[in-house]
């Protein structure tokens, strides 16, 4: 299938899904990538070790990024064209 290049719905997209992703991030998976840094730089005291923490932030960052491509995959932009058929037809 041929896809059309369609910029307002790409720039919608993207909005939602940065906007989705980047609080999302900050809020649950940076702390874990903050103390797997702090204990491999040697900082910080880490009883589960960097590793877990690190997967940890690993798992939680993919999880988010899934719900942030589901969000922004919503938005659907209809083409003018494509608005003026649905309306006749949806007349008749």
């Amino acid at each position: 299938m041929l896809w059309k290049r369609r910029p307002v719905q790409g720039f919608i997209r993207s909005v939602v899904r940065w906007g989705v992703f980047i609080p999302l991030w900050l809020l649950f998976a940076w702390t874990d990538f903050r103390s797997a840094w702090s204990s491999i730089i040697g900082f910080g005291v880490e009883v589960s070790g960097p590793t877990g923490s690190l997967v940890g932030g690993m798992i939680k960052t993919g999880v988010i990024f899934w719900i942030a491509n589901t969000l922004a995959m919503i938005f659907y932009v209809l083409p003018e064209w494509e608005r003026l058929i649905l309306l006749r037809l949806g007349k008749s």
